[in-house]
């Protein structure tokens, strides 16, 4: 799961920049924060894989 969130940036890059250069301020914004979010997701599935390994 949390490879795939991680994996998952570079993904929303390509998107934001398609956004982008389509002129798509909008989706562009919208891609940003998805981005955002998913990479706090990220760390916190981090910060409780490391909890429970200790």
């Amino acid at each position: 799961m949390l490879y795939h969130m991680l994996n998952g940036a570079a993904t929303y890059d390509e998107y934001i920049q398609d956004a982008e250069q389509t002129g798509d301020q909008e989706l562009a914004q919208f891609l940003q924060n998805v981005k955002k979010q998913n990479a706090e997701c990220a760390h916190k599935a981090q910060e409780l894989l490391a909890q429970r390994i200790k």
